[in-house]
């Protein structure tokens, strides 16, 4: 798989929350961005319950869930 140095930031259609991805170490990574400082109206956080939410997984969800989840959803945007 090619791996890319550089981070690639991504903004939630829904939610419009802003993160990033990237590949650390051989393993894929995606981090909230912290809120942005300007001008622009400051958006809801992203919070872990959120994010769950969002991508429509239980609070007890394992990792193979919450990644089938992201797929899902990434899809469907």
């Amino acid at each position: 798989m090619p791996s890319r140095l550089e981070a690639t930031t991504y903004t939630c259609p829904k939610c419009k929350a802003d993160f990033e991805t990237a590949y650390v170490d051989g393993v894929f990574q995606v981090v909230w961005v912290e809120e942005k400082s300007s001008n622009e109206p400051s958006a809801t956080a992203i919070t872990d319950p959120l994010a769950r939410e969002i991508l429509g997984v239980s609070v007890t969800a394992d990792f193979v869930a919450i990644k089938t989840a992201w797929r899902k959803v990434a899809q469907q945007y």
